[in-house]
């Protein structure tokens, strides 16, 4: 970035490459910064699904676990071989989608009207702290928290206004606080 416009950045990027590993798919984009060449690899996993991200979240643990290895793997070596890439995911954002969003929001507040009664675990109404899904969003961030940095992002902003957005962003960080989750914590 330093002092690069996005428009100068776009027109620098050297032919981005894909690959597919499993249920992820890499693109790699190399660029030039001040003369020096930057690399970055974004993984892209299909959606979590709430019936199966049990499944999803363990396919996603051995990934990024896989991933880390192969870097501290080539790290540990005497003499590394020129040109190898950092697999290392130093970064994960859980995209939220502000619909899901607003209605674990009605739901949260339909519970607490009704003093919270058949909110557990084994019933089939959802477990909502806040705006975030306990057996989906938080789960997510809980599995990988240990393992990378996870950033909640907020999807699809340009169709909801600037005062929903803001509000829909204090409700998730009290959500995660109340689960006593903090993203920002490995930085």
């Amino acid at each position: 970035k330093r002092g690069t416009r996005p428009t100068e950045l776009a027109e620098d990027i050297f032919a981005p490459q894909s690959t597919k590993s499993g249920n992820f798919e890499s693109h790699y984009l190399e660029t030039e910064i001040d003369g020096e060449r930057i690399g970055l690899t974004l993984w892209d996993s299909e959606g979590l699904e709430k019936n199966v991200v049990d499944l999803q979240l363990r396919e996603m643990s051995s990934f990024l676990e896989s991933k880390f290895e192969e870097t501290f793997t080539e790290e540990m070596k005497v003499v590394r071989a020129p040109g190898v890439q950092d697999t290392h995911i130093h970064c994960a954002f859980l995209l939220l989608d502000p619909l899901r969003l607003d209605r674990n929001i009605a739901a949260s507040s339909k519970a607490a009207a009704s003093n919270g009664n058949g909110n557990g675990k084994y019933t089939s109404a959802p477990r909502i702290i806040g705006g975030l899904d306990e057996d989906l969003d938080l789960q997510v961030l809980r599995t990988l928290q240990g393992k990378t940095t996870v950033v909640p992002v907020i999807s699809k902003a340009d169709t909801i206004t600037t005062a929903h957005m803001t509000y829909l962003k204090k409700t998730v960080w009290d959500s995660l606080r109340k689960a006593n989750l903090d993203p920002l914590e490995a930085l």
